[in-house]
């Protein structure tokens, strides 16, 4: 099964550190998002 992370950034740019870190602790896929609001985020 592949590790998919969606990667949600309140800043305007999702942050390419970050990326790179999940691919470092063995995610598979990244979904990066940048200027996302709290108010549009659910569980």
């Amino acid at each position: 099964m592949k590790k998919i992370l969606v990667h949600l950034e309140a800043d305007a740019q999702a942050s390419v550190f970050d990326q790179i870190t999940a691919y470092d602790a063995g995610v598979d896929q990244v979904m990066a998002y940048g200027g996302v609001r709290l108010d549009e985020v659910t569980g």
